[in-house]
Protein backbone atom coordinates (compact mmCIF):
# COMPACT_ATOMS: atom_id res chain seq x y z
CA UNK A 1 0.00 0.00 0.00
CA UNK A 2 2.90 2.23 0.63
CA UNK A 3 4.04 1.94 -2.87
CA UNK A 4 0.75 3.97 -3.97
CA UNK A 5 1.66 7.34 -4.66
CA UNK A 6 0.24 9.70 -1.71
CA UNK A 7 -2.03 11.63 -3.68
CA UNK A 8 -3.86 8.81 -4.93
CA UNK A 9 -4.62 6.78 -1.10
CA UNK A 10 -5.85 10.03 -0.14
CA UNK A 11 -7.90 10.55 -3.16
CA UNK A 12 -9.30 7.00 -2.77
CA UNK A 13 -9.56 7.22 1.14
CA UNK A 14 -11.75 10.14 0.76
CA UNK A 15 -13.88 8.91 -1.71
CA UNK A 16 -14.36 6.04 0.67
CA UNK A 17 -15.20 7.97 3.53
CA UNK A 18 -17.60 10.21 2.05
CA UNK A 19 -19.39 7.29 0.46
CA UNK A 20 -19.72 5.34 3.51
CA UNK A 21 -22.59 8.07 4.77
CA UNK A 22 -23.99 8.58 1.67
CA UNK A 23 -24.46 5.04 0.08
CA UNK A 24 -26.08 4.16 3.23
CA UNK A 25 -28.50 7.05 3.31
CA UNK A 26 -29.68 6.76 -0.02
CA UNK A 27 -30.50 3.04 -0.05
CA UNK A 28 -32.08 4.21 3.72
CA UNK A 29 -34.19 7.33 1.92
CA UNK A 30 -35.11 4.86 -0.86
CA UNK A 31 -36.27 2.11 1.43
CA UNK A 32 -38.59 4.34 3.42
CA UNK A 33 -39.67 5.79 0.38
CA UNK A 34 -41.00 2.17 -0.57
CA UNK A 35 -42.25 0.78 3.30
CA UNK A 36 -43.81 4.35 3.35
CA UNK A 37 -43.35 7.79 4.40
CA UNK A 38 -45.76 8.38 6.84
CA UNK A 39 -42.93 8.19 9.73
CA UNK A 40 -39.42 9.11 8.67
CA UNK A 41 -37.95 6.49 10.36
CA UNK A 42 -34.67 6.75 8.01
CA UNK A 43 -33.45 10.16 9.51
CA UNK A 44 -33.69 8.63 13.15
CA UNK A 45 -31.17 5.35 11.99
CA UNK A 46 -29.32 7.81 9.38
CA UNK A 47 -28.64 10.14 12.73
CA UNK A 48 -27.45 6.89 14.64
CA UNK A 49 -25.27 6.16 11.91
CA UNK A 50 -23.42 9.58 11.57
CA UNK A 51 -23.03 9.32 15.32
CA UNK A 52 -21.12 6.35 15.42
CA UNK A 53 -19.29 6.98 11.59
CA UNK A 54 -17.91 10.40 13.07
CA UNK A 55 -16.91 8.76 16.44
CA UNK A 56 -14.66 6.26 14.31
CA UNK A 57 -13.29 8.53 11.85
CA UNK A 58 -12.07 10.42 15.22
CA UNK A 59 -10.39 7.29 16.76
CA UNK A 60 -12.94 4.70 18.28
CA UNK A 61 -13.11 1.36 17.99
CA UNK A 62 -10.72 -1.18 16.54
CA UNK A 63 -8.00 -1.57 15.24
CA UNK A 64 -6.34 0.59 18.15
CA UNK A 65 -3.30 0.80 15.89
CA UNK A 66 -4.54 3.35 13.35
CA UNK A 67 -6.93 5.18 15.97
CA UNK A 68 -4.09 8.12 16.11
CA UNK A 69 -4.21 8.08 12.36
CA UNK A 70 -7.80 8.35 12.49
CA UNK A 71 -8.02 11.04 14.64
CA UNK A 72 -5.53 13.30 13.09
CA UNK A 73 -6.92 12.73 9.59
CA UNK A 74 -10.44 13.88 10.45
CA UNK A 75 -9.01 16.71 12.35
CA UNK A 76 -12.51 17.78 14.43
CA UNK A 77 -10.68 18.76 17.34
CA UNK A 78 -12.25 21.98 19.27
CA UNK A 79 -11.50 25.16 19.08
CA UNK A 80 -10.46 28.54 20.76
CA UNK A 81 -13.26 30.85 21.00
CA UNK A 82 -11.31 33.52 19.26
CA UNK A 83 -10.69 31.27 16.73
CA UNK A 84 -14.12 30.16 16.16
CA UNK A 85 -15.21 33.50 15.79
CA UNK A 86 -12.94 33.93 12.96
CA UNK A 87 -13.86 31.10 11.18
CA UNK A 88 -17.36 31.59 11.36
CA UNK A 89 -17.16 35.23 10.03
CA UNK A 90 -14.62 34.45 7.33
CA UNK A 91 -16.91 31.29 6.26
CA UNK A 92 -20.08 33.43 6.25
CA UNK A 93 -18.79 36.30 4.58
CA UNK A 94 -17.04 34.02 1.57
CA UNK A 95 -20.48 31.88 0.75
CA UNK A 96 -22.39 35.20 1.09
CA UNK A 97 -19.87 36.77 -1.61
CA UNK A 98 -20.38 33.12 -3.55
CA UNK A 99 -24.35 33.12 -3.35
CA UNK A 100 -24.14 36.47 -4.21
CA UNK A 101 -22.07 36.21 -7.39
CA UNK A 102 -23.94 33.13 -8.75
CA UNK A 103 -27.13 35.10 -8.56
CA UNK A 104 -25.18 36.98 -10.71
CA UNK A 105 -24.07 34.76 -12.88
CA UNK A 106 -28.18 33.29 -13.03
CA UNK A 107 -28.87 36.80 -14.59
CA UNK A 108 -25.86 36.21 -17.17
CA UNK A 109 -26.24 32.66 -18.49
CA UNK A 110 -29.20 30.18 -18.90
CA UNK A 111 -29.03 28.04 -15.83
CA UNK A 112 -30.59 24.52 -15.50
CA UNK A 113 -33.75 24.10 -13.15
CA UNK A 114 -33.70 21.99 -10.38
CA UNK A 115 -36.67 20.03 -9.04
CA UNK A 116 -37.81 18.74 -5.53
CA UNK A 117 -37.94 15.02 -5.88
CA UNK A 118 -40.31 14.24 -3.21
CA UNK A 119 -43.27 12.50 -3.74
CA UNK A 120 -46.83 13.95 -3.68
CA UNK A 121 -48.62 14.53 -0.13
CA UNK A 122 -45.66 13.73 1.90
CA UNK A 123 -46.48 15.39 5.60
CA UNK A 124 -44.24 18.69 5.91
CA UNK A 125 -42.18 17.09 8.83
CA UNK A 126 -41.24 14.15 6.88
CA UNK A 127 -39.77 16.65 3.99
CA UNK A 128 -38.43 18.79 7.13
CA UNK A 129 -36.82 15.68 9.00
CA UNK A 130 -35.14 14.49 5.37
CA UNK A 131 -33.99 17.63 4.42
CA UNK A 132 -31.91 18.10 7.84
CA UNK A 133 -30.77 14.71 7.86
CA UNK A 134 -29.32 15.08 4.10
CA UNK A 135 -27.58 18.14 4.88
CA UNK A 136 -26.19 16.78 7.98
CA UNK A 137 -25.16 13.89 5.82
CA UNK A 138 -23.48 16.29 2.90
CA UNK A 139 -21.72 18.58 5.41
CA UNK A 140 -20.82 15.80 7.59
CA UNK A 141 -19.33 13.05 4.62
CA UNK A 142 -17.79 15.63 2.57
CA UNK A 143 -16.06 17.64 5.32
CA UNK A 144 -14.50 14.32 6.93
CA UNK A 145 -13.68 12.62 3.65
CA UNK A 146 -12.54 16.13 1.80
CA UNK A 147 -11.08 18.39 4.18
CA UNK A 148 -10.27 15.73 6.50
CA UNK A 149 -9.11 12.50 5.40
CA UNK A 150 -8.17 13.64 1.54
CA UNK A 151 -6.53 16.86 2.48
CA UNK A 152 -4.91 16.64 5.50
CA UNK A 153 -2.86 13.16 3.89
CA UNK A 154 -1.78 15.44 1.33
CA UNK A 155 -1.28 18.52 3.23
CA UNK A 156 2.22 16.48 5.12
CA UNK A 157 3.74 15.49 1.46
CA UNK A 158 2.71 18.32 -0.90
CA UNK A 159 1.45 20.96 1.23
CA UNK A 160 -1.79 22.95 2.07
CA UNK A 161 -1.64 24.65 -1.98
CA UNK A 162 -1.65 21.42 -3.73
CA UNK A 163 -3.57 19.37 -1.06
CA UNK A 164 -6.73 22.56 -0.92
CA UNK A 165 -6.38 22.30 -5.02
CA UNK A 166 -6.49 19.03 -5.28
CA UNK A 167 -9.12 18.18 -2.78
CA UNK A 168 -11.60 21.16 -4.30
CA UNK A 169 -11.19 19.66 -8.04
CA UNK A 170 -12.29 16.15 -6.89
CA UNK A 171 -15.11 17.73 -4.30
CA UNK A 172 -15.99 19.36 -7.84
CA UNK A 173 -16.02 16.12 -9.82
CA UNK A 174 -17.66 13.95 -7.43
CA UNK A 175 -20.86 16.21 -7.55
CA UNK A 176 -20.84 15.39 -11.80
CA UNK A 177 -23.34 12.74 -10.91
CA UNK A 178 -25.61 15.88 -10.82
CA UNK A 179 -24.92 16.22 -14.78
CA UNK A 180 -22.43 17.49 -16.73
CA UNK A 181 -22.62 21.31 -15.92
CA UNK A 182 -19.35 23.58 -16.70
CA UNK A 183 -20.82 26.79 -14.76
CA UNK A 184 -22.16 24.89 -11.43
CA UNK A 185 -19.44 22.52 -11.73
CA UNK A 186 -17.19 25.58 -11.40
CA UNK A 187 -18.96 26.60 -8.67
CA UNK A 188 -19.01 23.52 -6.82
CA UNK A 189 -15.40 23.47 -6.76
CA UNK A 190 -14.76 26.59 -5.43
CA UNK A 191 -17.09 26.27 -2.78
CA UNK A 192 -14.29 23.03 -2.21
CA UNK A 193 -11.74 25.34 -2.22
CA UNK A 194 -13.54 27.88 0.35
CA UNK A 195 -13.95 24.67 2.58
CA UNK A 196 -10.65 23.65 2.18
CA UNK A 197 -8.88 27.11 2.85
CA UNK A 198 -11.18 27.49 5.87
CA UNK A 199 -10.39 23.96 7.57
CA UNK A 200 -6.56 24.78 7.00
CA UNK A 201 -6.52 27.89 8.37
CA UNK A 202 -8.91 27.08 11.50
CA UNK A 203 -7.10 23.61 12.37
CA UNK A 204 -10.60 21.93 12.12
CA UNK A 205 -13.59 20.73 9.75
CA UNK A 206 -15.98 21.80 12.77
CA UNK A 207 -16.56 25.07 11.41
CA UNK A 208 -17.10 24.06 7.74
CA UNK A 209 -19.37 20.87 8.67
CA UNK A 210 -21.42 23.57 10.38
CA UNK A 211 -21.32 26.33 7.08
CA UNK A 212 -21.61 23.31 4.69
CA UNK A 213 -24.63 21.60 6.48
CA UNK A 214 -26.32 24.96 7.17
CA UNK A 215 -26.11 25.99 3.38
CA UNK A 216 -27.01 22.51 2.47
CA UNK A 217 -30.79 22.73 3.84
CA UNK A 218 -31.00 26.46 2.48
CA UNK A 219 -30.42 24.78 -0.80
CA UNK A 220 -32.17 22.03 -0.45
CA UNK A 221 -35.34 23.92 1.26
CA UNK A 222 -35.05 26.21 -1.82
CA UNK A 223 -35.19 23.54 -4.33
CA UNK A 224 -38.50 22.07 -2.76
CA UNK A 225 -39.78 24.89 -2.65
CA UNK A 226 -38.69 26.18 -6.24
CA UNK A 227 -37.56 29.33 -4.42
CA UNK A 228 -35.03 30.00 -7.20
CA UNK A 229 -37.01 30.80 -10.06
CA UNK A 230 -35.69 31.62 -13.19
CA UNK A 231 -35.62 35.66 -14.18
CA UNK A 232 -35.11 36.85 -17.00
CA UNK A 233 -31.41 37.80 -18.19
CA UNK A 234 -29.75 40.84 -17.96
CA UNK A 235 -28.59 41.15 -21.53
CA UNK A 236 -32.01 40.21 -22.52
CA UNK A 237 -34.05 42.52 -20.18
CA UNK A 238 -31.72 45.01 -19.12
CA UNK A 239 -30.07 44.77 -15.34
CA UNK A 240 -32.25 45.75 -12.47
CA UNK A 241 -32.05 46.66 -9.22
CA UNK A 242 -31.63 42.97 -8.05
CA UNK A 243 -28.82 42.56 -10.44
CA UNK A 244 -26.96 45.42 -9.61
CA UNK A 245 -27.98 44.23 -5.43
CA UNK A 246 -26.19 41.33 -6.25
CA UNK A 247 -22.78 42.78 -7.59
CA UNK A 248 -22.12 45.05 -4.58
CA UNK A 249 -23.27 42.04 -2.42
CA UNK A 250 -20.38 39.92 -4.24
CA UNK A 251 -17.69 42.82 -3.98
CA UNK A 252 -18.58 44.11 -0.02
CA UNK A 253 -18.60 40.47 1.29
CA UNK A 254 -15.82 39.59 -0.86
CA UNK A 255 -13.82 42.25 1.08
CA UNK A 256 -15.16 41.44 3.92
CA UNK A 257 -14.12 37.68 3.63
CA UNK A 258 -10.47 38.25 2.66
CA UNK A 259 -10.51 40.19 5.65
CA UNK A 260 -11.32 37.96 8.34
CA UNK A 261 -9.78 34.79 6.33
CA UNK A 262 -6.52 37.00 7.17
CA UNK A 263 -7.01 37.85 10.88
CA UNK A 264 -8.19 33.86 11.18
CA UNK A 265 -4.78 32.99 9.81
CA UNK A 266 -3.19 35.57 12.58
CA UNK A 267 -4.88 34.02 14.98
CA UNK A 268 -4.31 30.45 14.29
CA UNK A 269 -0.26 31.54 13.86
CA UNK A 270 -0.24 32.83 17.21
CA UNK A 271 -2.20 29.99 18.82
CA UNK A 272 0.34 27.39 17.08
CA UNK A 273 3.41 29.46 18.14
CA UNK A 274 2.07 29.45 21.41
CA UNK A 275 1.31 25.81 21.65
CA UNK A 276 5.28 25.02 20.43
CA UNK A 277 6.80 27.66 22.68
CA UNK A 278 4.81 25.28 25.68
CA UNK A 279 6.25 22.04 24.36
CA UNK A 280 9.42 22.39 25.89
CA UNK A 281 8.36 23.80 29.18
CA UNK A 282 5.75 20.70 29.29
CA UNK A 283 8.53 17.92 28.71
CA UNK A 284 10.68 20.02 31.38
CA UNK A 285 8.20 19.09 34.06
Amino acid sequence: MRRVPVAMRAIVTGFLVSSAAVVPWGALVQTNVKVGMGIPWAAGVMAAYLFLYVKYLGGWGWPRSTAAARCDYLRAAGLPLRTWVWSLVSGVSAFAASIALLLVVRRMLSWPASAGEFPAGLPAFVIAATLLVSAAVAGISEEAGFRGYMQRMMERRYGPAVAIFVSSVMFGLAHLSHGLRPVPLLFDTGWGALYGILAYLSGSIVPGIILHSALDFIEFWATWKQALRARPLAWQSGPDAQFWSSCAATIIFALVAVMAFRRLALTTRDRRTSDAALVPLSRAT
